[in-house]
This record gives C-alpha cells, structure tokens and sequence, in this order.
C-alpha cells in the first residue's frame, strides 16, 4: 500500500502513543493531552486533542467545564452517559457520534453508562478542535453512524459543513 504525506508528517500508529494509564481511563493519546494547560501550544495543526479511551464500567468524567472548544465523539465500543449544564441527558451507543460546541462554556459529564457490576468497559475516540468564533452559544448535535458503518468504506463523522449528514435525520452540524 503506498501513501503520500507531507514530508514533516509523522505516522505513530496506536501501540506506539503516550498512554495515560489511570485506573479507570486508559487513554491511548496522539500526544500527550492528559495534564497539558496549553492546547494551542501542543496541537497538531487544528487538533488539539486525539485521544482513544477505554473506560472502566461506571467510570468515566464528572461534571467539568469547557470553552471556546469543539468536540467530536466517537462511540465504539459500550455506551456513554451524557449530562449537561444545558439539562440534556442521553445514551450514546457503538456507532453514534456526538459533537459538543463548548461556546462561552458548558458543564458536562461523560461516564461508562455500563454499571461497576456489568464488567463491559467503553470505549469511545475524542478529538478537539479549534472554533471558527469564539463565545458563541453553545451547542450540541448526535448521529448515527450505524448504518453507513455497516456499508463499509470510509465514514465522515465530522468536517466543515453538516451536507455529509444528510440521510442522518439529525440535522447535526459538526
């Protein structure tokens, strides 16, 4: 298989990223995120964050707080318990994604909706990125991915514009 990248580019595969091995979140990272103050400084271009977490059942974020970020959700493996500042409370299961706009700021947490007894860890990729306008209202949006997933090939989740979620039924905007 050829590929072209940019000269600068470097590839480091998941076995080989900075693993923040807490006992509750392994978070396998692009670089090293966990305990970084400085997004801007630390990035990869736009992202600022490319992290593949497994959590623990039962575990997961309590309530914490962000601003002037985008957020892209992943859900592959178990569900995701979402609450918010905004008084949104839903499941995310394999196949969905979520898109948290953080605007002036919101609250939320996410944690593995698989109770401590049920022994089913989740595991979900996140990235953050950059917004276009800071302090704006913030937002949130879902999809399902599901059935493109199924059809195989390469699955859009996020981009510039919401045209690639056509047929989703979300109107989702990430």
């Amino acid at each position: 298989m050829s590929s072209t990248l940019a000269p600068h580019a470097l590839v480091i595969r998941s076995a080989d990223r900075h693993i923040w091995p807490g006992a509750e979140v392994r978070s396998r990272q692009s670089f090293a995120a966990t305990g970084n103050s400085d997004f801007i400084g630390n990035a990869f271009g736009l992202l600022l964050v490319h992290n593949d977490d497994v959590v623990a059942p039962g575990e997961g974020f309590d309530m914490h707080q962000h601003r002037d970020v985008e957020i892209v959700s992943w859900i592959i493996d178990g569900r995701v318990r979402h609450r918010d500042s905004d008084g949104r409370d839903l499941l995310l299961t394999p196949g969905m994604s979520q898109h948290v706009s953080a605007g002036s700021g919101v609250r939320h947490s996410e944690v593995n909706a698989n109770g401590f007894t049920s022994g089913r860890s989740l595991r979900v990729i996140q990235v953050w990125l950059p917004p276009d306008r800071t302090g704006t209202t913030p937002r949130h949006a879902e999809a399902d991915f599901s059935a493109a997933l199924a059809a195989g090939g390469f699955v859009t989740v996020a981009g510039p514009a919401a045209a690639h979620l056509a047929g989703t039924g979300s109107g989702a905007e990430t």
